[in-house]
């Protein structure tokens, strides 16, 4: 015999009864068979099926009780017995009223509407109908309590599915309710491109509503257009009334019982019926001789351990210990990462000197030769000021060379913000071996920081000289702003 029929062990027979419902006489031809983890290889074998227990009698009378036995061994735990029939569910109760709707919660703000999207190809026009109004739902009734558990009868066998019974006809559409009050038009969104538009014609007259004609075919569907956006939803009509329930089909008829096969051999003997239930207690009887104390028997189980109690009140602090010895030194950590670049200033100016008709007390005259950066300018109506940008620190330099005649002398004094420098103030005596030309130089660091609301501050330089005779005055001076306040 082919070893890929297998016969149906007791085992299986649990298996399939309690993960299937169904029982086959041979595993070729349980649908299960390919997962089944029970099969035994044997040739083909008819079984024979355990019928159920029978219904355990009435609980005889309670007899005297004996003297207590010493206690034996715990014997081996028996198989576990297969899992009785389900009992059938009890009749559903009615359903309930449904309760009142609650009622609406205020619409929330409507959104911005998104920008248009490409035009898609305009599909003809369905005929809208008008929305019904909502009816108003009902209470909901008392949930019914639920019935008894019925006992569970045998499994039968299952029957043919009877045919589908005639559909209930359609229930009755409700009248057609008031439309709605229509919604407040949204922002509109920013227009996205549009495509090229055909000239468009002129629109004739509107003609009178002709009769609404038959609905024709409906033609095969066109391509899907883009999605235009979505237009504001309009209030919920009332909900029509709900229709009639068809008739349930007629149950089919139940199929005919098979012919019950030959008795196979008697099969291993199956697990152990569920116990049937217990009959009425009898009468006590006398009590017995109390019997000798059997021996101690082993300690129990340690018991489970009892709720942590409240936390004690906080002991007072202990005195503090001596200080350890220095640990050694950890090891270099990892290098951080290089921090940004400062600020840094592509500012510089030169202004040059000129003057041929200077007189003692009179301030040089500057013309601009260098501007980088744009923190220095000549005034507007005074080309002997420099003004320096409030908020930055200049390194200012200068030098100026005048011719005032032998054996005479002049002097440069530097004014910043009106304010006579006279730190840097610097004086040059011009004689015969020179041709009456002297020269004087000097440098030094400006904090351009006012006190009021100024957002400049006046530089200048006064020539002072004791000749009556002054040629040229030349020179130049040079700013550079190196930081910031």
């Amino acid at each position: 015999m082919d070893s890929n029929y297998y016969r149906i062990t007791n085992r299986n027979i649990k298996h399939c009864c309690t993960s299937h419902q169904v029982i086959y006489e041979y595993c070729y031809k349980c649908p299960y068979y390919s997962c089944c983890p029970y099969i035994v290889p044997s040739p083909p074998v008819l079984i024979s099926i355990t019928g159920p227990t029978g219904v355990t009698g009435a609980t005889g009378d309670i007899g005297p009780i004996g003297l207590t036995g010493p206690t034996g061994a715990t014997g081996d735990t028996g198989p576990i017995g297969l899992t009785g029939p389900t009992g059938s569910t009890g009749d559903i109760g009615p359903i309930g009223l449904t309760g009142p709707t609650g009622s609406i919660g205020d619409t929330g703000p409507i959104g911005l509407t998104g920008p248009t999207g490409s035009t898609g190809d305009t599909g003809p026009i369905g005929l809208t109908g008008s929305t019904g109004a909502t009816g108003d739902t009902g209470p909901i009734g008392l949930t019914g309590s639920t019935g008894a558990t019925g006992d569970t009868g045998p499994i039968g066998l299952t029957g043919p599915t009877g045919a589908t019974g005639d559909t209930g006809p359609i229930g009755l559409t409700g009248p057609t309710g008031a439309t709605g009050d229509t919604g407040p038009i949204g922002l509109t969104g920013s227009t996205g491109a549009t495509g090229d538009t055909g000239p468009i014609g002129l629109t004739g007259p509107t003609g009178a509503t002709g009769d609404i004609g038959p609905i024709g075919l409906t033609g095969p569907t066109g391509a899907t257009g883009d999605t235009g956006p979505i237009g504001l939803t309009g209030p919920t009509g009332d909900t029509g009334p709900i229709g009639l329930t068809g008739p349930t089909g007629s149950t089919g008829d139940t199929g005919p019982i098979g012919l019950t096969g030959p008795t196979g051999a008697t099969g291993d003997t199956g697990p152990i019926g569920l116990t049937g239930p217990t009959g009425s207690t009898g009468d006590t009887g006398p009590i017995g001789l109390t019997g000798p104390t059997g021996a101690t028997g082993d300690t129990g189980p340690i018991g489970l351990t009892g709720p942590t109690g409240s936390t004690g009140d906080i002991g007072p602090i202990g005195l503090t210990g001596p200080t350890g010895a220095t640990g050694d030194i950890g090891p270099i950590g990892l290098t951080g990462p290089t921090g940004p670049t400062g600020p840094y200033l592509n500012s510089y100016d030169v202004y040059t000197i000129y003057d041929i008709d200077l007189k003692s007390q009179d301030d040089v005259t500057f013309f601009k030769r260098i501007n980088i950066g744009g923190l220095t300018s000549l005034s507007d109506n005074d080309s002997t000021i420099i003004n320096l940008t409030d908020g930055y620190v200049y390194f200012i330099s200068y030098i100026v060379s005048a011719n005032v005649g032998a054996n005479s002398y002049f002097q440069i004094a530097p004014f910043i913000d009106n304010i006579f420098e006279f730190s840097y103030n610097t004086t040059a005596t011009s004689n015969s071996a020179s041709n009456g030309n002297a020269t004087v130089s000097a440098g030094f660091i400006v904090q351009a920081k006012k006190e009021d609301t100024s957002l400049t501050m006046p530089f200048y330089l006064k020539f002072t000289t004791n000749s009556t005779n002054i040629g040229e005055v030349t020179g130049s001076v040079s700013i550079f702003p190196f930081a910031i306040l």
